[in-house]
């Protein structure tokens, strides 16, 4: 999360790729800032939560192999 976007995948070990090959380097620029909106985090929470669930009950499809971007400032996905 930064700002007001924020980002989720499903990562499966052996089957998807991992944090390290989406992201080989850390992000240059990339700075820890706070507070962080409730509503950023909660939005990430909730669609994390959508995606164990989803993967666990074998139902779905899940973000696996794809990154879901959202940007609350202009609510785009």
């Amino acid at each position: 999360m930064f700002d007001l976007e924020g980002q989720i995948t499903t990562f499966i070990p052996g089957k998807t790729p991992c944090l390290a090959c989406l992201y080989p380097e850390f992000p240059s620029g990339w700075k820890r800032q706070f507070p962080v909106f409730g509503a950023v985090s909660g939005m990430a929470g909730n669609l994390a939560a959508m995606e164990g669930i989803k993967l666990l009950a074998g139902f779905g499809e899940t973000l696996a192999g794809k990154l879901l971007t959202y940007n609350l400032r202009h609510m785009e996905f």
